[in-house]
């Protein structure tokens, strides 16, 4: 449950200074492209978004759920091409 929490809260922060209804996936990309140099890491967060972060319900209200989904999908995204790369290395 923490690091449901803590996965939540970090996609949260990263939108923060944008409007509502506006979204920024380059902060997401960053943050989460930070262990791409750790491939167990990588790895393990992987499976853990799309486990336990994706279909979350501690996210808040309806908008934040959105965005949490949302920032699942870009970091899952970032995450899997990271992986490939680690493949082929």
């Amino acid at each position: 449950m923490f690091l449901e929490a803590f996965f939540i809260t970090l996609i949260l922060k990263t939108q923060a200074g944008y409007k509502k209804g506006e979204r920024a996936d380059k902060p997401v990309m960053e943050v989460f492209l930070s262990i791409n140099d750790l491939p167990a890491l990588t790895r393990g967060v992987l499976y853990f978004l799309k486990k336990h972060v994706r279909n979350t319900d501690i996210a808040g209200g309806a908008a934040e759920t959105e965005t949490v989904q949302w920032g699942v999908r870009v970091a899952l995204d970032a995450l899997k091409a990271a992986v490939v790369s680690q493949a082929t290395e």
